[in-house]
């Protein structure tokens, strides 16, 4: 059975994934990481997906992608605590 990246590349796709730390900040603040792709990884600016802390209260994290491109994207968080937490994010694109 051919997997989801294989599929992906048969139609033009790839994925790149990564995970960044958001550190430690002020609760109710909106905290920005810049995340920047390998050289060339895509033509075109690729869909993203980014996850928060599996907790009881969904609300207390938000993350987004802005100013997406080709080459990367700035990474948004805000949270209601102020403890550093991991983002785990994919980017699928040609």
């Amino acid at each position: 059975r051919p997997s989801l990246e294989t599929g992906l590349r048969a139609l033009g796709q790839w994925t790149i994934t990564g995970t960044v730390t958001a550190p430690a900040g002020t609760a109710g603040t909106v905290q920005s990481i810049a995340v920047t792709f390998p050289a060339g990884s895509f033509t075109s600016t690729p869909t993203f997906v980014g996850t928060n802390p599996i907790v009881a209260d969904p609300s207390q994290y938000q993350t987004c992608a802005v100013s997406a491109t080709a080459t990367g994207f700035l990474l948004n968080i805000k949270r209601t605590g102020a403890a550093s937490f991991p983002v785990h994010w994919i980017a699928v694109g040609s």
